[in-house]
């Protein structure tokens, strides 16, 4: 999915990183689209049921398309070594 997206989401989404890293690589306001004119987000997410278990997202310069990185790689602690990032 793109940002930006739903505040709920937003708010589970920084809930579950801070559980995972302590922190979040995207605030709550880039989630909800603050950064929008300047980067494009796409946020991939698996669940298990309705849990969240895991994330990975994609950030890409809108000025220089071939500028962008990984982050959020995040696998809640029950689901690791379950093969999440393979689906």
């Amino acid at each position: 999915m793109n940002v930006p997206i739903q505040e709920s989401l937003a708010n589970e989404l920084t809930a579950f990183w801070k559980d995972v890293f302590g922190g979040s690589d995207l605030s709550r306001d880039e989630l909800l689209g603050s950064e929008y004119r300047y980067n494009a987000v796409r946020i991939y997410i698996n669940r298990s049921d309705d849990d969240l278990a895991g994330t990975c997202t994609l950030t890409v310069s809108n000025k220089i398309p071939s500028l962008g990185g990984l982050g959020g790689v995040a696998t809640k602690h029950r689901f690791r070594r379950l093969g999440i990032a393979t689906r």
